[in-house]
């Protein structure tokens, strides 16, 4: 467990499991029309490196925890007591707007690497 003020390893998207890092890819393509596009392509090129850093950080919480191992996706296996824990964890080191940022951001790749899954 990571202790209070020190930040979770994040993992780059080399790291990620196949299906989630291809997904983004195909999400973000430019090719994808406007209609058709996920919330995060819309974001700025700054916004989209500071989310993909975060969820790549709950993918090396998720690592870390044994949760992930090499599955070739988290969807099926992020549960709402997963994600809780890890902001918790994060709670620890910031402040609450910025923890608010940290989830946004983790939603919108979540949004984009599978737009099927209510993840509300």
């Amino acid at each position: 467990m990571s202790g209070a003020g020190r930040m979770l390893p994040s993992r780059r998207r080399a790291h990620w499991p196949v299906e989630d890092a291809a997904a983004l890819t195909h999400a973000l393509a430019p090719e994808i029309g406007f209609l058709d596009r996920c919330r995060m392509a819309g974001w700025s090129p700054r916004r989209q490196s500071r989310a993909i850093q975060n969820f790549g950080r709950l993918v090396g919480f998720l690592q870390q925890e044994g949760i992930l191992r090499d599955a070739p996706s988290l969807v099926p296996l992020l549960t709402e007591a997963h994600l809780r824990t890890f902001l918790e964890q994060e709670r620890a080191r910031m402040k609450l707007a910025s923890l608010r940022n940290v989830l946004g951001d983790i939603l919108g790749v979540l949004e984009a690497i599978a737009p099927e899954t209510d993840w509300s």
